[in-house]
């Protein structure tokens, strides 16, 4: 619960900072397109996600469905941000506001 509060903390303060950032960096066609896939995608996993999530808690229980998804998500999660950090994505020139770097 307290790790949904936090995202939720997060998402908030540096979710508007993000999509000025994808306006000036995408032009629209190419957002509108990029977003409808993002939306689709995110139904997609929701519902894989929630499907595999009924069945774990059929078979252990609420308790130890909840703690085996917390902890595969943990794991997956540090896994995807050490991998980020590998592949140069979480760091340097990405992550910079060009926009705001040229004196606009």
């Amino acid at each position: 619960m307290v790790l949904g509060i936090a995202l939720t903390i997060i998402t908030a303060a540096f979710g508007f900072n993000l999509n000025v950032e994808f306006q000036h960096r995408i032009p629209s066609e190419k957002r509108a397109t990029i977003l409808s896939l993002d939306k689709m995608l995110a139904g997609l996993v929701m519902a894989v996600f929630y499907a595999v999530y009924g069945f774990a808690v059929d078979k252990l229980g609420l308790s130890g469905a909840r703690l085996t998804f917390a902890l595969a998500l943990l794991v997956l999660g540090g896994a995807g941000f050490k991998a980020g950090e590998i592949l140069g994505l979480l760091g340097g020139e990405h992550l910079k506001l060009s926009h705001l770097e040229d004196g606009c």
